[in-house]
C-alpha cells in the first residue's frame, strides 16, 4: 500500500501474468470455435469479459495492464474477423460496437480506505 495526503492509501493490485495469458488463451480458443457467429453474439461476449475484467481489475496503478488486454482481446477479434473473408476487417467499421465504446478509463475506480 502507498500512502498519500490527507489519510489516503492507494492498494497496488496487479494483474498476475499467468492469469492474463490463461484468460486470452480461452478467449481465444472460444474466438476459433465461435468465429462464423453472428458479430452480435461475438461482440457481447467479449463486451461481458472486458466489462468483468474492468471491475476487477481496473485500479490506479493496473491501468497499463488492463489496457494492454484490451488491446490483445482487440487483436484477437480482429485475427479472426479477418479470417471470414477475403476483405480486411477495419476497427473503423466496427465503431459502433459496445466493445469500442467502454474504455477501462470508464470504469476506473480510486482505492481509498
Amino acid at each position: 500500500m502507498k500512502c498519500f495526503l490527507k489519510g489516503f492509501t492507494d492498494m497496488e493490485v496487479k494483474s498476475d501474468g499467468k492469469r492474463v495469458k490463461t484468460k486470452l488463451a480461452k478467449l481465444k480458443s472460444w474466438m476459433i470455435e465461435h468465429w462464423h457467429d453472428k458479430l452480435d453474439v461475438i461482440f457481447k461476449h467479449f463486451n461481458d469479459v472486458l466489462r468483468g475484467y474492468y471491475h476487477y481489475y481496473a485500479v490506479t496503478c493496473n491501468l497499463q495492464m488492463v489496457r494492454l488486454f484490451r488491446h490483445r482481446v482487440i487483436d484477437i477479434i480482429f485475427k479472426w474477423l479477418n479470417r471470414r473473408s477475403q476483405k480486411k476487417t477495419s476497427i473503423y467499421s466496427y465503431q459502433n460496437r459496445t466493445i469500442f465504446a467502454m474504455r477501462p478509463h470508464s470504469v476506473f475506480m480510486f482505492c481509498q480506505l
